[in-house]
């Protein structure tokens, strides 16, 4: 692409080249998925079984309810993962 606007002559494996090397040159920020884990206690995900009238076992996930609130972090701010039950028991001090 970049050599067909400066007007050069290239091979179909060149432009192949120039195409590639136009899609690396941006980086994808790095999307993270939020931990399911609490940062106060550790309480995290919980696996088991449902279990059906007829008694058949499928596996299943309990998710804690983990919320990303803003706290006091001596002195600082910064988000952090926390559970309701710590939120709730006053184990954080939230920012305003």
């Amino acid at each position: 692409l970049l050599a067909i606007a400066a007007g050069e002559d290239i091979r179909a494996g060149a432009a192949t080249e120039i195409r590639l090397s136009c899609i690396y040159a941006y980086t994808i920020k790095e999307v993270r998925q939020m931990s399911r884990k609490c940062e106060i206690c550790g309480k995290g995900q919980v696996s088991g079984n449902n279990v059906s009238h007829s008694n058949r076992h499928t596996r299943r996930k309990w998710n804690a309810n983990i919320q990303t609130v803003r706290i006091n972090d001596n002195g600082t701010v910064r988000r952090a993962n926390v559970c309701t039950r710590c939120i709730r028991s006053g184990k954080i001090n939230r920012a305003i």
